[in-house]
């Protein structure tokens, strides 16, 4: 296997790969071999296309995703005969770039999500149970009213985040930072609730 190696790259080897390479037999090899990379690359470009749009079926898709979308798949139909493998190499990366994008906002908005709907249950159990509960003291009513006022600022961003879904210039900081204050105000309505009721 050494021998093999060093041969490859020996003086006489690049020299025996350098006359193949001009012979009839292989120019035939690297034109087939041209021809499969572009063929791959087709495939691939194709494949990573219908998972975008498998992929944004997912989400609302905010107007900068379908403008990218767009120029991606203008670019895929103006490559569609070509043979260039360099372009369809870079068109490729930009999909599976682009793909990381939309993944990473299809997985931080999911993330919110739920975390907003378990604050939300932990708010309404709070809510219920406290009307079975003991009689608050003064410092637990001020941190349930505390609650509430958080809980509904976070509904009027969540709100105003769904209007500006399209032009939001930190969409993915906005998403983050109510996932992470959703699930802070989760955990101190569990507080409340663990030393009201139990």
């Amino acid at each position: 296997m050494m021998a093999e190696q060093k041969e490859s790259t020996s003086i006489r080897g690049k020299l025996a790969a350098w006359l193949w390479q001009r012979t009839p037999a292989g120019r035939q090899a690297a034109r087939q071999d041209q021809v499969q990379s572009v063929e791959a690359e087709h495939h691939c470009i194709a494949e990573r296309d219908q998972q975008v749009r498998v992929l944004l079926a997912q989400i609302r898709t905010p107007k900068d995703f379908q403008e990218t979308l767009d120029e991606l798949n203008a670019r895929r139909l103006t490559l569609a005969q070509s043979d260039h493998l360099g372009e369809l190499r870079a068109l490729r990366s930009a999909y599976d770039s682009w793909m990381a994008d939309v993944e990473d906002l299809i997985g931080t908005r999911a993330t919110q999500q739920e975390r907003a709907e378990r604050a939300r249950q932990q708010m309404a159990q709070l809510r219920t149970n406290l009307l079975t509960a003991r009689p608050l003291t003064p410092d637990e009513a001020a941190q349930l009213a505390h609650l509430e006022a958080r809980l509904a600022d976070l509904h009027a961003s969540e709100a105003k985040l769904e209007q500006l879904w399209d032009s939001a210039q930190d969409r993915q900081v906005w998403i983050h930072q109510l996932g992470t204050a959703y699930r802070r105000l989760e955990a101190e309505a569990l507080a409340l609730w663990r030393a009201v009721c139990k």
